[in-house]
């Protein structure tokens, strides 16, 4: 019998999971504030290692879910719904239409120029977009000109990233 079968017909393990989530549940984020930063990292690391395995666990049940899904829908779109073994827990699986979008590799000016510009404009939207270059820094403190300089920062936004926080045990 191997981990996870196990896990499912073992009542004492089945017990202890949901003893974590009940604990987990019943914990809020006041309940860390007097917490020295190490009892808040101790509890992080253990929570991560949770997180960690449990997904480690369900992307193959959600595999096998999946295929049956999409075995049970001949490949279309729509739900499939699935019951637990209790009949209280319940897995939906939700095929999403195909989407669709250009391949990088097409060279669509001669594409247009090759089916007409009547047909490509009922097939493809065209949109142009920019990006903000990592070196506009540096271009435009080097500028001379103030009203270059102030129309181009009123064009872009500086948003501050949020710091990744990862845990090691």
């Amino acid at each position: 019998m191997d981990n996870v079968e196990m896990l499912v017909n073992d009542h004492k393990a089945t017990q202890t999971i949901k003893g974590v989530l009940a604990a987990l549940a019943d914990t809020h984020a006041d309940d860390l504030e007097g917490l020295s930063l190490q009892d808040q990292v101790e509890i992080g690391a253990a929570l991560w290692d949770i997180i960690n395995r449990a997904n480690t666990l369900i992307d193959p049940i959600k595999a096998s879910l999946r295929t049956e899904a999409i075995d049970a829908l001949n490949g279309c779109e729509g739900a499939k719904e699935f019951l637990g073994t209790g009949g209280k827990a319940k897995a939906t699986v939700q095929i999403p239409k195909p989407s669709t979008k250009v391949r990088k590799s097409t060279d669509m000016p001669a594409l247009k120029e090759q089916v007409g510009e009547d047909l490509f404009d009922e097939v493809f939207t065209t949109n142009t977009s920019y990006k903000v270059k990592a070196t506009m820094t540096q271009t435009i403190t080097k500028l001379g000109s103030v009203s270059s300089r102030d129309s181009l920062m009123d064009a872009i936004e500086v948003t501050d990233n949020t710091p990744r926080v990862n845990f090691r045990r």
